[in-house]
């Protein structure tokens, strides 16, 4: 019995519309069967596994076994990402330090039920230490069963990560590169060499393309990227949406802690755009939430005219502030844990930044009112609602609502501004709490 302990869960690597790349390991050498739309693939003996499956179907749920020994040790869905239609991301960046406030995110996280998952770096406190890992991130994002209150995030869908200033600490972030098969980092080099050929990459998701880039300090720590790099592969991009993914911030807002603008970065990126335009920009590093208007060298401009920066650094690591007096390219700006929930459908992008669900509430469905003592919540709040069990009846996870009649304790919501209370059927069952939402947004391209 004792090959069958896994000592880390199947996670995907990297999925598409007809492909899902899957990765497991063992404590011992061994070798295991991957079972999935009605196929098995066999794994050489060894402790880290990896299959791709190909010639699957669309926006379709697989469910798969791991079985060693003809014994099944680990059982998931995993999906394939839609080719038309609505496609659902979130992104969020500085998490692992194993705390409460990662909890929280984490469990927002599964609630939003994404296509794929962003991370905008810094994955492991304080050094990227190898033996941060699985207490910090596969353990709170996996599905490892020993965890029962961890998502299922990482069996079911693909993350995709860059590399920052923490991250590097250990061997140059070799520790990343040992955890994370990314693609195209590799080229066609012999695996057993988990050193990357290089650290940039791109993710093409229907009509989306992710330009994931590493970001370099010099010995002064000035920030840099690739700009060659960028530019040639924005350049062959036929993407309707590029979006680029880094750790330092082109654009900040500075409160208590936290970095400032990254003048050499902006003014690289600057000169990129001005040849092989983007549209939107999401980075960690400093541990808040802010989005920019769309600006160029330092002003804001009008939509289109220039790209837009979200800093999202609160997956879980302490707070910085945010500046009280806003810089001028700002648009929004909340110290406070989140993550952000991003839909593209066609030219149309909905973003929401959303923060830890907390408040505990109490639903009273024969008034269609929810009960929370001190709630602090005030009328045309937007909220999201969690559960540890079954959400109310007609409340949906994923939307956003306006909270209304507020008197006292109780609170109605909507789903339109100043609008009537909402007709929800049940109570629901469990813990139910309710979040702030930081910041709603939309964009065309």
């Amino acid at each position: 019995m004792s090959n069958r302990v896994l000592t880390r869960n199947p996670y995907l690597t990297h999925a598409t519309s007809t492909s899902i790349s899957f990765r497991w390991h063992t404590r011992d050498l061994t070798s295991c069967t991957l079972t999935i739309a009605s196929e098995k693939f066999y794994t050489e003996p060894g402790h880290i596994h990896r299959q791709t499956v190909y010639g699957l179907t669309p926006v379709t749920n697989y469910p798969y076994t791991i079985t060693i020994d003809d014994t099944v040790v680990f059982s998931a869905t995993a999906r394939t990402i839609q080719v038309t239609g609505e496609l659902r991301f979130c992104v969020l960046g500085d998490t692992g330090v194993g705390s409460s406030q990662q909890r929280d995110i984490a469990r927002q996280l599964d609630l939003k039920d994404p296509h794929f998952v962003i991370h905008t770096g810094d994955v492991i406190y304080p050094t990227g230490q190898r033996e941060g890992y699985d207490p910090f991130y596969f353990n709170i994002y996996g599905a490892n069963s020993i965890h029962s209150t961890s998502p299922r995030g990482l069996s079911k869908v693909a993350w995709y990560h860059v590399l920052s200033a923490h991250d590097y600490q250990t061997d140059g972030g070799l520790p990343h590169w040992e955890n994370f098969d990314h693609p195209g980092v590799y080229g066609t080099k012999n695996r057993d060499d988990l050193t990357p050929l290089r650290r940039e990459y791109t993710v093409r998701m229907q009509n989306v393309e992710f330009f994931m880039l590493d970001v370099y300090r010099s010995g002064d720590g000035t920030a840099q990227v690739d700009s060659p790099w960028l530019t040639a592969a924005l350049a062959a991009s036929t993407a309707q949406w590029k979006i680029l993914v880094m750790d330092a911030p082109p654009y900040a807002t500075v409160g208590a802690s936290a970095h400032g603008s990254e003048l050499l970065l902006r003014s690289q990126l600057e000169a990129v755009y001005a040849v092989q335009p983007w549209d939107l920009s999401f980075n960690g590093y400093n541990h808040h939430y802010m989005r920019s208007k769309p600006v160029l060298a330092g002003t804001p401009v009008a939509p289109g005219a220039g790209p837009v920066y979200i800093t999202t650094g609160g997956g879980g690591q302490a707070l910085y502030g945010v500046n009280p007096a806003p810089e001028a390219y700002v648009e929004v700006a909340a110290s406070d844990w989140h993550l952000c929930y991003i839909r593209i459908n066609g030219a149309t992008l909905s973003g929401e930044a959303t923060g830890r669900a907390t408040i505990a509430v109490a639903p009273e469905f024969n008034d269609d009112k929810f009960t929370a003592a001190g709630h602090g919540l005030l009328q045309n709040d937007r909220i999201t609602f969690n559960a540890s069990g079954v959400l109310p009846s007609g409340i949906v996870g994923t939307t956003a609502y306006y909270v209304v009649n507020v008197l006292g304790d109780t609170f109605q919501v909507s789903l339109t501004q100043d609008g009537g209370g909402f007709d929800f059927g049940s109570n629901g069952s469990g813990l139910i709490r309710v979040g702030k939402v930081l910041d709603l947004f939309t964009m065309t391209t």
